[in-house]
């Protein structure tokens, strides 16, 4: 166990958990909601619907816990549970294209008062990391190639963590990225954006 003013690290948060402590799980929760609802938020584009995932990201990790691998990264893990989700949901729909790109704005006041500081506040942080523009040109790349893109320029992870989360070896993520970019810079374009779309730099 760490020093009392250090934090536990992931693993050690799932281990108590297994162990009955419940309560732990919030730990988890507080750590990786916000990711994983950016995550999924700029799969889909809609609000509602990345609310509606994220609980149910949650839900599934807390009931597979046991199936946690501790040698691996937790973070890797969840976004697998995530990115699963995404795709069952892609799935259910005729193509990812009846998934209109929602005005968030739009629909926070349309929910009228009842959770809106915790909505304005993940609203806030998407509008300062995104352009609106690119998320609807994310929208309209594949299902495989939003994933790679999401998962490395957006929530950070290594091409050893991606091709953990999608079973696939590093040289295919490299190779996917690569793809993927090249594709949305001329969805990026053909909207309207200039210069190179704004997802940062390859690494």
């Amino acid at each position: 166990m760490p020093p009392a003013d250090q934090p536990l690290e992931d693993a050690q948060v799932v281990k108590l958990v297994l162990k009955g402590r419940r309560e732990m799980f919030g730990v988890l929760l507080e750590r990786y909601q916000r990711p994983i609802f950016n995550f999924v938020y700029r799969f889909y584009g809609n609000y509602d619907l990345a609310q509606e995932l994220t609980q149910e990201t949650f839900l599934r990790c807390y009931q597979f816990l046991k199936s946690y691998d501790p040698k691996r990264k937790f973070s890797t893990w969840l976004y697998t549970v995530a990115k699963n989700l995404c795709i069952d949901e892609l799935k259910k729909r005729k193509s990812a294209n009846e998934v209109a790109l929602d005005d968030a704005m739009t629909a926070v006041e349309a929910k009228g008062a009842e959770g809106m500081a915790e909505r304005s506040a993940q609203l806030q942080c998407i509008r300062r990391e995104d352009d609106f523009r690119l998320l609807e040109a994310l929208q309209e790349l594949p299902a495989d190639a939003r994933t790679v893109l999401l998962l490395h320029y957006f929530q950070g992870l290594s091409y050893q963590e991606i091709g953990e989360s999608l079973s696939l070896p590093v040289s295919t993520v490299k190779i996917r990225i690569f793809r993927a970019k090249k594709v949305l810079l001329e969805k990026w374009k053909e909207l309207g954006g200039e210069g190179e779309a704004p997802i940062g730099e390859e690494g």
